[in-house]
């Protein structure tokens, strides 16, 4: 199992619950900038859809399990398999490296969620992955202060995390923070109207295990 460590902890996670349309608002007073194609534009049925068999379903469940215990202030252990089924769904996509480490100190995982080889260049892109079940339709926030923790932010979206994930849109911490994508009491909203789109493309449980299995 592709496995990182040596990552700066907090005690952030992949959370489930999106903000409410009634929320939101932008004390800029300004209208935040769409891409040219949205993930909006394009449907969910063209985002990307990454699915799970039996074996990888009950590693997820597993993991879920361990990162959910008694004395976590979020024991709901369905919000875990939403988060790190969501984190595996973009390392596959990526071609990326997910953080699998139970830490005792903490709950739920660190700020950085999946570490993939750069787009452009040398190096490596990260990323902070967000979910919901909400598939119709899907949103969440991005607090202020996680924006130093990744390169980008990732919206996923499924009701059945055990069996597939779908990759609704992604953008970058630079377009969060110097123009924004509206706003939520909570945070910069991450909405299908103002994400770029992911290449529809069906990414296998055979896939899946040749990403987690490869290093």
């Amino acid at each position: 199992m592709c496995v990182m460590a040596g990552h700066q902890l907090d005690k952030s996670m992949s959370t489930p619950d999106s903000p409410r349309s009634d929320e939101r608002s932008d004390p800029s007073g300004q209208s935040p900038i769409l891409p040219l194609e949205s993930a909006a534009d394009v449907g969910r049925a063209n985002y990307a859809r990454v699915e799970f068999d039996q074996h990888i379903s009950e590693m997820l469940t597993e993991h879920a399990r361990q990162r959910s215990p008694q004395d976590c202030s979020d024991r709901s252990y369905r919000n875990h398999l939403l988060g790190i089924a969501s984190e595996v769904a973009v390392a596959t996509w990526r071609n990326g490296t997910v953080d699998l480490q139970i830490y005792p100190d903490y709950c739920g995982d660190d700020g950085v969620d999946v570490i993939a080889p750069a787009k452009w260049g040398d190096g490596t892109d990260t990323f902070q992955v967000k979910a919901t079940r909400d598939l119709r339709s899907p949103e969440q926030s991005v607090r202020a202060e996680e924006l130093d923790k990744a390169n980008y932010f990732v919206l996923c979206a499924t009701n059945a995390p055990a069996r597939y994930v779908e990759i609704v849109g992604y953008t970058s911490e630079r377009i969060l923070r110097n123009i924004g994508t509206g706003y939520t009491r909570d945070g910069y909203l991450l909405s299908a109207e103002y994400l770029n789109p992911v290449r529809p493309t069906h990414y296998t449980p055979s896939k899946v295990r040749e990403v987690m299995y490869s290093q």
